[in-house]
């Protein structure tokens, strides 16, 4: 009897010995389709680092990158190095805003500790809550955003959204009238969770999609928790506009408050900047710690892909999620933004709305525009020219210490330079400061890293989607920061935080008779914005996934006709 052919001779799904076709295995290419294989982080034809380019257009590639990053240091140095050794030698000195006071050791920072080091304590713990329910939620919808999921526009369109409800001033007076709250753990952390709940959902759930849509999630979701937690814990103490409503000089006091207390109201220069260096040495830590996580697992971000034969997901849960935070989150806002469709004149007649969202939104977008800039720029010199090859991400390392380092920290110098140069009561003065963003660098090192590995016009749409992502959210939260126009625009016309903070400090904060006023917060135009670009940059950014170590992706072979094409089909 002639027996089927055996061993290496035997077809792929060759007849059943007794005649019937045997089905292919779950999962395998349908016959004749292309077999998967495995998608290589090296550069691709097409990228000035692929190592068939010329050895001319290489090394010119590399130049402008070494160029790019010399520039990016300079800027880190001027505006965040530098600030940082100030403040830590104006904490060893006498009270003084020019440096000139006799050097006093660590006098000061032994006089503040037993408030500074309580007050960090009570606003990391008061933000932990909100962070990991923030991580729970925004894990189960970013199994719904990648780009298997059938629901993925719907949800990504939600989450998008959801990263535009943010009005921290406002909540804390409501929160404040309501519930008359003194600076107590439970107060701050509810406060904190009802103002940054549906923000910090978003941004969880932007990370977590592209780690899920890798082969081996696992990893990744553990780096993204790491960042995200020493995120929590160390913008956590530099909170400022939740806690200002309720300033007082007794009991535990947030680390801000003690800035702005000793530093402004009292000229305590000393001890002020003390308890700002100690955030300083705080955060740069766990910036290195958030950092090194990313660098030594060896995150990168690559096409998102499955197997041909993979049948969509569908599963309803990441979108339930993501509405039933989109509703909360609406139900908190809301108030504010219909607000901002009464007339204000019937309580502050001398205001001009117009005038003022202006006089608010104007600088935030210039100082915005100018760090998205930078960012770009840094980011494309060490991720697109990959000056220092495969090893190139390593060049955001001494960028890590002022990772998680925002404005209030450096306040102190802040202001020095902005009298120096003549800017304190001036519209300048409330441009926010500095221009170089380390996430956003580090955000778009990583997008262009992608790029110069598998150029493409879908690769680059992505960057400039994030990109425009980025930007609605540095614009959202300077716009209603009240630093600038507390501290180096004071004497200004001031904007829309620190009008509506006056003018509810003048009505005795009785949110019944001025509730118009919180309607200037976020006008209703800006709030659209915000959202347009959330949702464009959450559309525009499917399809990546994040890989770490040697993980690699499946990726459809023989889809690139021709070199520099991007290697997928637009999902």
């Amino acid at each position: 009897m002639t027996m089927p052919p055996q061993g290496d001779h035997q077809p792929q799904h060759a007849e059943h010995a007794y005649g019937g076709p045997t089905a292919p295995p779950a999962g395998a290419p349908a016959p004749g389709a292309p077999a998967p294989q495995p998608y290589s982080t090296a550069p691709s034809p097409g990228s000035p680092t692929y190592v068939g380019a010329s050895p001319s257009r290489r090394s010119s590639s590399r130049t402008l990158g070494w160029v790019g990053v010399a520039v990016l240091y300079a800027l880190v140095l001027w505006q965040l190095a530098v600030p940082t050794v100030r403040t830590l030698l104006m904490s060893m000195r006498e009270s003084s805003f020019d440096g000139s006071g006799a050097p006093v050791g660590l006098t000061h920072w032994e006089a503040v500790a037993p408030q500074a080091v309580p007050g960090a304590l009570m606003m990391m713990a008061a933000v932990l809550p909100a962070t990991v329910v923030a991580a729970a939620l925004g894990l189960v919808i970013a199994g719904g955003m990648t780009a298997q999921h059938r629901l993925a526009v719907p949800v990504r369109v939600v989450v998008g959204v959801l990263g535009a409800l943010f009005v921290p001033i406002g909540t804390a007076a409501l929160r404040y009238v309501d519930a008359g709250y003194e600076l107590s753990l439970t107060g701050l952390s509810t406060t904190f969770t009802l103002a940054a709940l549906p923000l910090l959902t978003a941004l969880f759930a932007t990370a977590f999609a592209p780690v899920l849509s890798a082969p081996a999630p696992v990893r990744g979701v553990a780096v993204v928790l790491v960042v995200g937690l020493a995120g929590a814990l160390a913008l956590g103490p530099q909170l400022f506009e939740l806690v200002y409503l309720t300033a007082t000089s007794e009991g535990t006091l947030p680390p801000m408050l003690l800035v702005q207390m000793l530093g402004f109201a009292r000229m305590d220069v000393g001890p002020a900047a003390a308890v700002a260096s100690m955030m300083l040495l705080g955060a740069g830590l766990l910036g290195v710690v958030a950092m090194l996580a990313l660098l030594l697992t060896r995150t990168r971000l690559a096409p998102a892909v499955e197997p041909p034969a993979a049948p969509p997901r569908s599963g309803p849960a990441g979108l339930v999620v993501a509405a039933i935070v989109l509703v909360l989150g609406l139900l908190l806002v809301g108030p504010f933004l219909l607000a901002g469709l009464t007339d204000v004149g019937a309580v502050a007649p001398d205001i001009r709305p117009t005038e003022l969202a202006v006089r608010t939104w104007l600088p935030a977008a210039l100082g915005t525009l100018l760090q998205v800039g930078v960012a770009v720029l840094g980011g494309a010199a060490i991720g697109l020219c990959r000056p220092a090859g495969s090893r190139s991400l390593w060049l955001l390392l001494p960028l890590a210490p002022w990772l998680f380092v925002g404005p209030g920290p450096l306040v102190l110098v802040d202001f020095v330079d902005a009298s120096e140069a003549g800017l304190l009561g001036t519209w300048w003065g409330t441009v926010p400061r500095p221009v170089v963003v380390v996430a956003a660098v580090v955000v778009l090192a990583l997008l262009l890293d992608r790029v110069a590995q598998q150029p493409g016009p879908r690769a680059r749409a992505q960057v400039a989607t994030a990109t425009a992502g980025i930007g609605a959210l540095l614009l959202l939260v300077q716009g209603q920061s009240l630093l600038p126009g507390l501290i180096t625009g004071m004497g200004a016309e001031p904007g829309a935080p620190v009008t509506v903070l006056l003018r509810l400090g003048q009505y005795g904060l009785r949110i019944g008779e001025v509730e118009p006023l919180l309607g200037l917060l976020l006008p209703i135009p800006v709030f659209l914005l915000v959202a347009a670009l959330g949702v464009l940059a959450q559309l525009g950014t499917r399809g990546l996934a994040v890989t770490t170590g040697d993980a690699v992706a499946a990726a459809p072979a023989a889809v690139t006709p021709y070199p520099g094409q991007d290697p997928l089909p637009l999902r």
